[in-house]
């Protein structure tokens, strides 16, 4: 329990990266795919949908992506996106949900609450997992501007829903600390 705690703290929001990191693409594949079947969805949901790019092909992805922008992304943390080792860009399968909710109609509304729920946890874990490796990354949220050129550009299923984009790499440099509020503050406890 100790080393989860430890890679939870240490996992911050990394803008200064390169492509240096000492674990090749087949392990840090293997990482991300163990996090993913492990990461629990409600009613076995398992919605959240993966593309994994690295070297050249993050590059052009982070490329396409500022030039959507006008080439208008803050510099510094451009940098450390298109100088990163690669990029996880997470999606919820709008197919799985839709046949959920035919299956269990009582919890039709739920069901899109539930996938996003997933998502965010297998973002989280796969985010402390990478720390746990010694590799930096940060959550960015491009979409939906770049929805359209996703789908068609990795032939994708026109019913996957782009969440976000997690940039990873080598750390560089450790970001500032950031202030946080002590648990006591935040947790009500009765007896």
């Amino acid at each position: 329990m100790k080393n989860y705690l430890d890679y939870l703290e240490k996992r911050r929001s990394y803008y200064e990266l390169d492509n240096q990191v000492k674990v090749d693409n087949k392990e840090i594949e293997a990482l991300i795919g163990k996090v993913l079947v492990a990461t629990p969805s409600a009613f076995n949901m398992q919605s959240a949908k993966l593309l994994l790019l690295f070297d050249e092909k993050h590059v052009e992805f982070w490329n396409k992506v500022n030039a959507t922008f006008d080439n208008s992304i803050n510099k510094t943390k451009f940098k450390g996106f298109v100088e990163a080792k690669g990029t996880v860009l997470y999606f919820i399968d709008r197919n799985i949900v839709g046949k959920m909710q035919d299956r269990f109609p009582n919890y039709k509304q739920s069901f899109d609450i539930w996938a996003n729920h997933e998502n965010a946890i297998v973002q989280s874990n796969i985010w402390v997992a990478l720390r746990g490796a010694n590799i930096g990354a940060s959550l960015q949220h491009y979409n939906p501007v770049i929805d359209k050129w996703v789908t068609e550009e990795y032939g994708l299923d026109k019913n996957f829903e782009l969440l976000a984009q997690m940039p990873f790499g080598n750390i560089i440099s450790e970001p500032e600390p950031k202030e946080k509020f002590p648990a006591s503050e935040r947790i009500k406890i009765i007896e």
